[in-house]
C-alpha cells in the first residue's frame, strides 16, 4: 500500500496492513511538491510504483532489496489526472497535461496524444481512455491539468479508443463530480445528484455505426512525428473534436 501526501512524501507499507507484526512501513519518497497520483504496475514478479507530483514523474522498482528510482519526466499533473492502462496498452502510466496526454513505461516515456483542454478527471475503462475536461474555448490556461478552478460548470466527457485513434463517445455534462466503473458500465456522477450510465454497445451495433461514420473518422485523424525539446521522437495523435457515439450509449 502506498500513500502520497501534499507535503511531497510517499509512505510504503508492505505485508499485512491490518497488523504491525506482519507489515513494514517506510518513507519511499521525499520531495518538495505535492503528490497527485500513484499507481502500482505488476509485470510477472516485478512491481513498479509510479509517483507523479505537480512538477515531475518518477518510477520505483520495488522488487529486490534496493528500490531503484528513475525520474521519467520534469512535468507533472493535478489531482485525478493520472491513471494506469490495462494490458491492451501495455500497462502504461497515463498522465494528462493541458496540451497532451503522455504515456510512460517504468523506464521511459512513450507516445503522447494531443488532446487539448484543461483536464479534470482521467480514467481507464476496458481499453478506453476517459477524459473529463473544460471546453478549451473557455478554459483558463494553467501550468498543469487540474491546477485552477473552473469558470463554467459545463465539462466535456470524451471516451477515446487509442488503438483505433477515434473518439468512441463524446458528450457535455453539468459539473461532473466523478466517473466510476462497475457492473460493466460507466457511471458519471454530477453535482446535482444525478447519475448518468454509459454502456458499451454490442459489436454489431458498433459496426453499423462505424460504416455511417467512416468519413468522419477519416476526417478526424491526423498522425505526425515531431521532436521535442530533447530531440526525442514522439508519436502525437491528433483526434478531431466532432462528436461520435460509435461505441457507447447514454442511459438517463
Amino acid at each position: 500500500m502506498a500513500i502520497g501526501f501534499a507535503g511531497g512524501s510517499v509512505v510504503l507499507t508492505e505485508g499485512d496492513v491490518t497488523g504491525d507484526r506482519h507489515s513494514k512501513t517506510q518513507i519511499l519518497h521525499e520531495g518538495s511538491y505535492p503528490v497527485t497520483g500513484l499507481a502500482f504496475r505488476q509485470s510477472g514478479k516485478i512491481t513498479h510504483l509510479f509517483v507523479v507530483t505537480t512538477e515531475n514523474i518518477q518510477s520505483y522498482r520495488l522488487s529486490g532489496k534496493d528500490y531503484l528510482r528513475l525520474e521519467l519526466d520534469t512535468r507533472g499533473c493535478g489531482l485525478r489526472c493520472s491513471t494506469l492502462s490495462d494490458p491492451s496498452q501495455d500497462l502504461q502510466f497515463i498522465v494528462a497535461g493541458n496540451e497532451c496526454v503522455y504515456l510512460y513505461q517504468p523506464e521511459e516515456r512513450g507516445p503522447c496524444f494531443a488532446f487539448e483542454g484543461q483536464k479534470l478527471i482521467v480514467h481507464w475503462y476496458r481499453g478506453y481512455l476517459i477524459i473529463v475536461s473544460k471546453d478549451r474555448k473557455t478554459s483558463p490556461k494553467s501550468e498543469f491539468a487540474g491546477s485552477k478552478p473552473w469558470n463554467s460548470n459545463k465539462q466535456i466527457l470524451n471516451v477515446y479508443d487509442l488503438r483505433n485513434e477515434v473518439i468512441a463517445y463524446s458528450s457535455v455534462f453539468d459539473d461532473v463530480v466523478d466517473v466510476l466503473a462497475e457492473w460493466g458500465s460507466l457511471y458519471v456522477l454530477t453535482r446535482d445528484g444525478k447519475i448518468h450510465v454509459l454502456q458499451e454497445k454490442d459489436t454489431q451495433t458498433k459496426l453499423e455505426a462505424l460504416r455511417l461514420e467512416k468519413s468522419i473518422v477519416m476526417e478526424n485523424k491526423t498522425l505526425r512525428n515531431v521532436k521535442d525539446e530533447n530531440g526525442l521522437k514522439n508519436r502525437i495523435i491528433r483526434v478531431g473534436t466532432r462528436k461520435s457515439q460509435v461505441s457507447f450509449c447514454l442511459l438517463h
